[in-house]
């Protein structure tokens, strides 16, 4: 469990999906905010609660790692980093932060949950917003274990 107290915050996850055919299960998900991101067979999707489902491209390959990093600035707008790169933003209609709850990887519900089939290898968490170059310059240096 872990516990985020700032409405600007950063978080990395390494992952490696194992099988899709029982998960759905979230990489993270903390308090009122519930960011997810759920694989499936034919894509990634990111949720916010709020939000509607948003495709991500990339990352849907089965036992290849990932780097998904979403970082989210006072306001409503949430990037999705994957490999370093930015892949998307989501804008929401209301301002749902990161400010206090229970949280957790590899499922989407503490008391109702549905796991993660795979591994979660490396975690950081940041009380701020990560710059692109920031980023970047985190995968880049952790690659090299997951190549």
């Amino acid at each position: 469990n872990a516990y985020v107290q700032s409405i600007d915050v950063s978080v990395e996850v390494w992952v490696r999906i194992g099988d899709y055919s029982t998960c759905c299960g979230a990489y993270w998900a903390f308090g009122a905010a519930q960011f997810e991101i759920a694989p499936s067979s034919s894509t990634t999707n990111v949720y916010v609660v709020g939000s509607p489902w948003g495709p991500v491209s990339g990352g849907t390959n089965l036992d290849q790692w990932y780097c998904y990093t979403v970082t989210h600035a006072a306001g409503t707008t949430y990037k999705i980093y994957v490999d370093g790169v930015l892949n998307s933003s989501h804008t929401l209609s209301s301002n749902t932060q990161f400010t206090t709850g229970e949280g957790s990887f590899g499922t989407n519900n503490p008391a109702s949950p549905s796991y993660l089939e795979g591994d979660i290898a490396v975690v950081r968490m940041y009380n701020r917003v990560l710059t692109a170059s920031e980023v970047k310059q985190n995968y880049d240096s952790t690659k090299v274990r997951f190549t």
